[in-house]
C-alpha cells in the first residue's frame, strides 16, 4: 500500500473511505499527537474566508470547537453537524455516531449521503458517484 502524509494540509478535507491503494496518515488530537491512518480518496476543499475574518474558514471553526478534544460527545457531534450543514462542501456529511470515541481534533469520522439535493451531485461538486459512504473529516492539527 502507498502512504501519503497530511502534515502539510492547510485546509479541511475528506478522506472517502474506499479501497484506493493509498493510505493517508496524520497527526491529530491536538497536543496528544495521536497518529491516525486511513485508506481512501482524499478530497480537499477550499473554504476561503474573507481576509478580514479568517476565523470563518471551516477548518478554523472546527479547530476552535474541537481544540484538544479526544473522543466526541453527542453534544459535540451535534455542534459539528451544525457547522457541516452550513458549508457547501460538507452539506451531506454528518458525524458517525458509532465512532464518536475514535473521533478527535482534526480527525472526525462522518457519514456522507449523496442525494438529489446535495451539492455532491451537481456539476461543480468536488466528487460524485460514491453514493452513501463513510469518510474522515480532517484539518490541520493545532499542536
Amino acid at each position: 500500500m502507498r502512504h501519503a502524509s497530511l502534515d502539510g494540509l492547510s485546509q479541511a478535507a475528506l478522506i472517502v473511505l474506499v479501497p484506493s491503494g493509498v493510505a493517508y496518515n496524520a497527526v491529530v488530537g491536538g497536543t496528544w499527537c495521536r497518529h491516525e491512518i486511513a485508506e481512501g480518496v482524499l478530497v480537499p476543499f477550499d473554504n476561503d474566508s474573507p481576509l478580514a475574518a479568517p476565523e470563518l474558514a471551516l477548518h478554523a471553526q472546527l479547530r476552535k470547537l474541537l481544540w484538544e478534544i479526544v473522543g466526541l460527545t453527542n453534544e459535540l457531534a451535534d455542534a459539528v453537524d451544525h457547522l457541516l450543514s452550513k458549508h457547501r462542501f460538507t452539506i451531506g456529511a454528518r458525524v458517525d455516531r458509532a465512532r464518536l470515541a475514535e473521533s478527535t481534533e482534526a480527525w472526525v469520522y462522518v457519514d456522507l449521503r449523496e442525494t438529489d439535493h446535495s451539492l455532491f451531485r451537481d456539476y461543480h461538486s468536488l466528487f460524485h458517484g460514491f453514493g452513501n459512504c463513510k469518510a474522515v473529516l480532517t484539518w490541520p492539527n493545532s499542536d
